[in-house]
């Protein structure tokens, strides 16, 4: 039986099949390789260094700002001044004043109108 030439997918499953072939031995290779690098030596803890560690009231920590956390200045807490209030009460008066006289010109502007 005479043999009939490859298709030109069998040719492409014998060539991935090779590949696959190959990069099986890489990988085999790099193992190797990774088992007889010798481990790094870590270095020993002081003991004085492992308290620190374990000493949780050893560590520094940064301060917060003041800002991101309410009431929590070095200033203690901080009382209006009296200004403030009076200030406050002026603008009311001058606000209820601006208003009475707004609605006297609209009164006087409404009796105008021919009706």
């Amino acid at each position: 039986m005479p043999r009939r030439s490859p298709s030109p997918f069998d040719e492409h499953v014998q060539r991935l099949q090779a590949e696959q072939e190959r990069l099986q031995r890489e990988m085999a290779a790099a193992e190797k390789a990774l088992r007889r690098k010798p481990k790094a030596v870590r270095p020993k803890a002081t003991p004085n260094r492992q308290f620190k560690l374990n000493n949780v009231t050893a560590l520094e920590l940064p301060r917060p700002p003041d800002h991101l956390i309410p009431g929590a200045s070095d200033r203690g807490r901080r009382r209006p001044s009296r200004r403030r209030k009076t200030d406050a009460r002026q603008a009311q008066v001058k606000f209820l004043v601006l208003c009475l006289l707004l609605a006297v010109v609209l009164v006087f502007l409404w009796r105008q109108l021919p009706g």
